[in-house]
């Protein structure tokens, strides 16, 4: 089940710290679509699922991120899990025999490997992260014994790594968009320290990078931070955003 934008966006903000107290100008500028009953509405139905934990403290309402939001967050955004953190570099490498009968043309198996960020480097090989792979032998053995062959690969020998797998994920456009999302903060932070930021300009120009934010975080596929170290990744600069509160 997807989450719906504001979910995500509620959601995603709440990564960035251990909790965040519940004013309505925050809550207004994460989810200026939304009047204040449905910002009601979604923070109820957010505890409801067990994603955020609301309490007060020191007279003040605060929310936070449960370990289930976090683990929702996960299987949303591959980016925030904890493997793609530690990831080295290494891949699956999926070899295609004979067709199964009860998958003639490996579409289920294609369909399967997709979904878990494969890469097709040529007809009947897949290219899978490591940190995708973790029910991989287990699959395959259920349906594809003797149909496949799984290899691990830990350095690649010949070829340019990050020249190819760049153009496949799209690594070079997404590098660009969180460098622009990071410029656009830093405008902003330098505004408001000179104070030029008035507060209607400060909602929309907060949402506007917030929003571009989300939508980049979405299409990170995990493996930035290993390929272009140098470029600050979507928890980086949700923290940096932070700041324009």
């Amino acid at each position: 089940m997807s989450l719906k934008p504001n979910t995500s966006r509620l959601l995603l903000f709440l990564t960035i710290d251990t909790w965040m107290e519940m004013n309505s100008q925050t809550l207004e500028m994460l989810l200026p679509d939304l009047t204040k009953s449905g910002i009601r509405s979604l923070l109820t139905y957010c505890q409801n699922m067990s994603w955020i934990k609301i309490d007060v403290l020191d007279g003040k309402k605060r929310v936070y991120l449960t370990n289930y939001g976090k683990k929702e967050l996960e299987l949303q955004f591959p980016v925030f899990s904890l493997k793609v953190d530690q990831w080295q570099g290494e891949w699956e490498l999926v070899m295609f025999l004979t067709p199964p009968k009860t998958d003639p043309q490996f579409r289920f198996l294609r369909n399967y490997l997709l979904a878990r960020q494969g890469c097709a480097i040529s007809r009947g090989n897949y290219l899978i992260p490591s940190y995708m792979a973790g029910q991989l032998v287990e699959d395959v053995y259920q349906s594809y014994r003797k149909s496949v062959m799984i290899f691990s690969i830990k350095k690649w020998v010949f070829g340019d790594e990050k020249t190819y797998l760049s153009d496949h994920y799209h690594l070079s456009d997404l590098a660009d968009s969180y460098s622009g999302a990071s410029n656009e903060i830093n405008e902003l932070l330098n505004k408001k320290n000179e104070g030029s930021f008035a507060n209607d300009q400060q909602k929309k120009s907060f949402f506007s990078v917030f929003n571009r934010l989300v939508s980049t975080i979405q299409k990170d596929s995990g493996m930035l931070h290993y390929y272009f170290p140098e470029v600050k990744g979507g928890l980086n600069l949700l923290s940096s955003l932070k700041l324009l509160l």
